[in-house]
């Protein structure tokens, strides 16, 4: 009986422990499938945070750079009397008077103004009067005259020359003094490479627009300008220009003349302008002779010569520079490079003297310097 009970009880226990087994078992069943689950949930997470950042790169590399807004450039008021404004003006059509009838120009279509210096319309008459007056018998009315004629300056110039041709000795002797103190008081004066910085000639204003140039008279004499420092009033006769926009050109096409030659400092202006670091390409073709040795050369010059015509360069080679006092550097057939100056290209050639007959056929291309 007692035997029974035991060999029950033990089978009752393997029981049990088979049981625990499987229990066990289960459980490290059910941590193995929860674990390569979760390992799948992160694998598919990776892979999905590095399709992202790939696509996020690649946005990156297809999104175009935004571009660079350019402010409204501040018109320039320049002054004859070497002043320079910066402000903007009350003005939002520009009516011009011309031959063909009244042109009306919006503000934004402006590029410049230039005002042909208005002039006393008797101030002839007020020449007359003082060159008359030199042949007074009197000395203070002569020399009283001839002070007055300095003071007229420039203006006074085409009816003292006429004087020069009186049969009355004073009036000749005294115009002639007086031409001479004029012109050489007015020689100095330096014609800047900026057309805006110079007075115009003749008697119609120049107004420079997006579309084309007009000559005629701008109806406004008064301009408001609203400066950094408050407001101000300017009399057009009082105004050289008024730059509104940058106006250069950066590439052109023409034909240079070899008879400026570059050790007589006779140098050809070309329309075309460079900003210092600008990237600069000028080519040059064609041939021109050397009258005095009956011999050509193209733009890089000749061998045949022999001495320093300028500056080490090749005998008759084509040669330029940036700006009136720039350095000159060789052109030749082309050069490519960097401008090493800020301003107007002037061409020359490098050739001693002699005469000279033809002409190279010169492209010049100047990319304009982005504004930071």
């Amino acid at each position: 009986m007692t035997s029974s009970v035991s060999a029950q009880a033990d089978a009752e226990d393997k029981v049990e422990a088979v049981k625990e087994k499987v229990k066990e078992a289960k459980a490290k069943a059910t941590v193995k499938k929860i674990l390569e689950g979760a390992k799948k949930v992160l694998t598919k997470k990776g892979e999905k945070s590095e399709d992202k950042k790939t696509e996020n790169k690649e946005e990156k590399k297809a999104a175009p750079k935004p571009k660079k807004v350019k402010k409204p450039a501040i018109p320039i008021f320049r002054m004859y009397d070497g002043t320079r404004i910066s402000g903007d003006p009350k003005l939002a059509v520009l009516e011009i008077k011309t031959l063909y009838g009244v042109l009306k120009v919006p503000r934004s279509d402006l590029v410049r103004i230039r005002f042909a210096r208005l002039k006393d319309p008797g101030l002839d008459t007020k020449i007359e009067a003082e060159i008359e007056k030199l042949k007074s018998e009197e000395f203070e009315i002569r020399e009283k005259a001839t002070e007055n004629l300095r003071q007229f300056g420039i203006d006074a110039l085409k009816l003292l020359k006429k004087a020069t041709k009186s049969d009355d000795e004073e009036v000749k002797s005294r115009s002639e003094k007086l031409i001479k103190e004029i012109e050489e008081e007015n020689e100095g004066q330096e014609i800047s490479d900026d057309e805006a910085e110079n007075p115009i000639s003749g008697q119609d204003d120049e107004v420079v627009t997006t579309a084309f140039t007009i000559k005629g008279k701008i109806v406004s004499s008064e301009f408001e300008i609203a400066s950094k420092y408050g407001k101000l009033q300017a009399h057009r006769k009082s105004i050289i220009s008024i730059v509104f926009q940058p106006h250069s050109l950066h590439q052109a096409e023409f034909d240079f003349p070899a008879t400026h030659l570059a050790p007589q400092n006779n140098w050809f202006a070309s329309k075309v302008e460079v900003t210092k670091g600008s990237p600069l390409v000028i080519e040059a073709s064609g041939t021109i002779q050397l009258v005095n040795y009956g011999w050509s050369a193209g733009p890089g010059g000749t061998r045949n010569l022999g001495g320093n015509h300028f500056k080490n360069f090749p005998p008759a080679s084509l040669v330029a520079k940036i700006g009136k006092k720039g350095e000159p550097f060789l052109v030749g057939p082309k050069f490519s490079g960097k401008a090493k100056g800020s301003g107007k290209i002037y061409f020359a050639l490098a050739y001693r003297s002699g005469q000279v007959s033809g002409s190279f056929k010169v492209k010049v291309k100047a990319e304009p310097q982005e504004e930071e």
